[in-house]
């Protein structure tokens, strides 16, 4: 098959790092990103999680809001019978649960 050259522009600190890694690995930059678009074509996507640092934005809090507002809260009895069953729970058990319990 025949083979091309792909061009592309990054920060030379960048290119320098990964070339640098990808030489630890034994591998050249050509083999790592041929690698990649082999993995990208095998997953039919990026073969890793990429994410959003998404910042809450006031209508992310509005939605929020009106969420809570249609939540019914628990009445008195079924606030002691939950408390009764947090209180029975083992120490590491109150830890795991503590870190998923908000008290109103």
């Amino acid at each position: 098959m025949a083979q091309v050259s792909i061009n592309f522009r990054v920060e030379n600190d960048l290119k320098e790092e990964f070339s640098k890694l990808c030489e630890e690995m034994g591998l050249s930059v050509t083999s790592a990103f041929t690698t990649f678009m082999k993995m990208t074509i095998k997953e039919q996507g990026i073969p890793f999680e990429i994410k959003v640092n998404k910042k809450i934005s006031k209508d992310d809090v509005k939605k929020a809001f009106e969420y809570l507002e249609n939540v019914d809260p628990c009445s008195e009895e079924e606030s002691k019978e939950i408390l009764e069953m947090l209180n029975d729970l083992s120490e590491e058990d109150k830890k795991i649960s503590s870190r998923n319990v908000i008290e109103l």
